[in-house]
């Protein structure tokens, strides 16, 4: 599970450090109001990259702790799958970790409405009922991961912009 969380991590590094590429580009070609950053640069970009990675990296950490981590439902459902592909037996006794979602799961008729915070399920009209905690969860990870993909279109529209390419 730690590896998986490492994993993750790192791979999502290099979209922060991407979008702080274009922010240094767009602050030393087109020299914003801001540019104090530049008085002490050593000091004010370090102290910015820092802030913008832990804020980035402790989003996605508490995204994928919040919405990824097995629950009791996520692992049973899981649970064949994995035994037969990987042959990893999710109900052993240290029960092994892995990140998954659910955004709805097919019930037995029987069972008419499950927790709507737990899985999409059939409600008594036969409509499929959306997992709240899911799709919470894939949304803020999403609005994360699009945050570095603004910051690049907004430094290089406003690149574009102050150079007069768009002509």
């Amino acid at each position: 599970m730690v590896t998986a969380m490492i994993w993750v991590l790192l791979f999502y590094q290099t979209f922060v450090l991407t979008a702080f590429h274009y922010v240094y580009r767009f602050v030393i070609l087109c020299k914003p109001n801001w540019t104090w950053i530049q008085r002490n640069p050593w000091r004010n970009w370090l102290s910015i990259a820092l802030f913008a990675d832990f804020l980035y990296v402790g989003a996605i950490l508490t995204d994928v702790v919040y919405g990824f981590i097995p629950r009791d439902g996520f692992r049973a459902s899981f649970a064949p799958i994995m035994k037969e592909v990987y042959a990893i037996d999710l109900s052993a006794s240290n029960e092994p970790g892995f990140l998954g979602i659910i955004y709805w799961e097919m019930i037995a008729e029987t069972q008419l409405r499950m927790d709507i915070l737990y899985f999409q399920s059939i409600n008594e009209n036969g409509l499929k009922e959306w997992n709240l905690h899911s799709v919470l969860a894939m949304s803020a990870l999403t609005l994360v991961f699009s945050t570095s993909g603004l910051v690049i279109v907004y430094c290089l529209v406003r690149i574009i912009k102050d150079f007069g390419i768009d002509k």
